[in-house]
């Protein structure tokens, strides 16, 4: 046999779905025959806007895995899933890790506290 290589495919993965030489040419017995061979394909889903453990658990359901999962502190929705990569609808091989980013919305900092201040004279216009 020759080389197998293997490739993200919509064939059952397993599944031969390239060889060189191609079937039908006569070659001396030996000769290396090289395969392609289907992992299998898998679409990432879309999980924009959900919280981090439902994302997390689509995902795997995908028949992906969780990539890296990294925290913003932008306010924006916080505890769901800001960014993705790869893109939801894209199609992989399975197992591929899907990266997600989460949303947070924690203070930094002092500061902030109610009034307070006084005892000073008053600025008064002139």
């Amino acid at each position: 046999m020759g080389t197998v290589t293997y490739t993200h495919n919509p064939a059952y993965p397993g599944t031969v779905i390239d060889q060189s030489p191609h079937w039908g040419y006569a070659k001396p017995v030996g000769w290396p025959v090289n395969l392609v061979v289907s992992t299998g394909e898998a679409t990432v889903p879309n999980v924009l806007s959900l919280d981090e453990g439902t994302a997390e658990n689509v995902i795997r359901s995908a028949g992906l895995t969780v990539g890296t999962v990294s925290h913003t502190n932008n306010c924006v929705d916080p505890g769901s899933v800001a960014t993705q990569n790869p893109s939801g609808g894209v199609r992989t091989s399975p197992g591929t890790p899907v990266t997600i980013t989460v949303s947070t919305c924690t203070g930094t900092g002092g500061g902030g506290g109610g009034g307070g201040g006084g005892g000073g004279n008053p600025i008064q216009p002139k």
